[in-house]
């Protein structure tokens, strides 16, 4: 009897360690905050989402390696410190609009620090990266960029998708996720 138990235990313990590992191969999406075209909402707020101080695992943080950076901005990167408070008095992330989309998504930030560095990639929920990229401006106030993703081949319609986004300013490196659906 007492095998039985630990056979079970040891076999329970096996199957949940192994769903662990599968776990953080993939991006687990609680659901998206709905923005119309102007950044109004529409009502459903993911409170995850487009926010500063995510915590990010060794393989998100990974997803930023294949970024093209001068020797500079990589030994910047290395050595920056990550900022994982709540700065919304600095930094303020607005959600990606308009959320769902069909072409194009648009993200506006604003920023009272200093002018520093923006990166961002977007992955599918396998975290297969999708779309990437650095720009080296980033100012005080605020700033828009706007992200064509209308090629269905690699953003097909009615799948989510998440926004890992990084603001180097100085020596602090401030980052966070949100989440997107692309509609047809």
């Amino acid at each position: 009897m007492k095998i039985g138990i630990m056979c079970s235990a040891l076999l329970l313990s096996a199957m949940l360690l192994t769903e662990c590992k599968k776990d953080e191969n993939k991006v687990v999406v609680s659901g998206i905050t709905e923005v119309d075209a102007t950044g109004s909402s529409l009502g459903t707020v993911d409170p995850t989402d487009w926010k500063i101080g995510d915590l990010w695992t060794d393989k998100e943080e990974a997803l930023f390696h294949s970024l093209e950076l001068t020797s500079a901005q990589a030994y910047l990167k290395s050595v920056a410190p990550v900022d994982t408070s709540a700065t919304t008095n600095t930094i303020k992330v607005n959600p990606a609009y308009p959320n769902p989309f069909k072409t194009i998504i648009a993200f506006t930030v604003s920023n009272n620090i200093s002018s520093g560095r923006f990166e961002y990639v977007i992955v599918n929920t396998d975290l297969t990266v999708l779309k990437s990229g650095v720009a080296n401006s980033f100012e005080i106030g605020t700033t828009s960029w706007a992200f064509d993703l209308s090629d269905n081949s690699t953003f097909a319609p009615n799948n989510l998708y998440r926004m890992y986004y990084k603001f180097v300013i100085g020596n602090v490196v401030f980052r966070g996720h949100g989440d997107i659906k692309k509609v047809e």
